[in-house]
């Protein structure tokens, strides 16, 4: 499992045996792995659980099967190194594409290895989220990282521009208000 760390400072922490257990960087560390990169003010890399937590300002980018980057910045950041799911929380800005979410919290899952969905759930405020003809916000937001497809859950106000070829101030919007709205990439259908 191959890493390349950058970090002014940067500590070993040993166990009762003298094995070490968690590596501990600091002054704006950034830690590179196969697929995806983090920083952080602060990282720790528990050595066992093979757990890397960034703290402070975190920034961390990874790729979809297409090799298309999504970033996450956040004030807390938790990466499993065996590619399993990954959390994020406090002040979440995640971006993929032409799309925005504002979160409180975020878990993005993986099968196989690989980055599949991404959950965002608002819990002080409703998460956001924002692309070029709609801005909805919702308790808790479901997006398929292979289809783009969306869900938005519980509590969802959307407000919608349908045509694509006008300008938001060319058109009137349309408002909706539901209790789950999806979002198909493809067809660009709204139910």
């Amino acid at each position: 499992n191959d890493a390349t760390i950058e970090a002014p400072q940067g500590f070993l922490e040993t166990n009762e045996e003298g094995k070490p257990y968690q590596a501990t960087f600091t002054g704006r560390a950034k830690i590179k792995l196969k697929d995806r990169r983090i920083e952080g003010d602060k990282i720790t890399v528990n050595i066992s659980n093979q757990v890397v937590r960034a703290y402070g300002n975190t920034l961390s980018e990874l790729k979809d099967k297409k090799n298309i980057p999504i970033t996450i910045a956040s004030d807390f950041q938790e990466l499993f190194w065996s590619g399993e799911d990954a959390n994020a929380t406090g002040n979440i800005r995640a971006t993929y594409m032409d799309t925005v979410i504002s979160s409180d919290e975020a878990k993005i899952v993986y099968k196989n290895k690989k980055p599949y969905q991404a959950i965002f759930t608002g819990t002080k405020q409703k998460a956001n989220l924002e692309q070029p003809n709609n801005v909805t916000s919702a308790n808790r937001f479901i997006f398929d990282i292979n289809t783009q497809n969306l869900e938005a859950r519980d509590n969802v106000i959307s407000v919608i521009w349908p045509d694509e070829k006008k300008t938001k101030e060319e058109q009137p919007p349309i408002h909706l208000t539901a209790n789950e709205l999806f979002i198909d990439q493809e067809t660009s259908t709204i139910t």
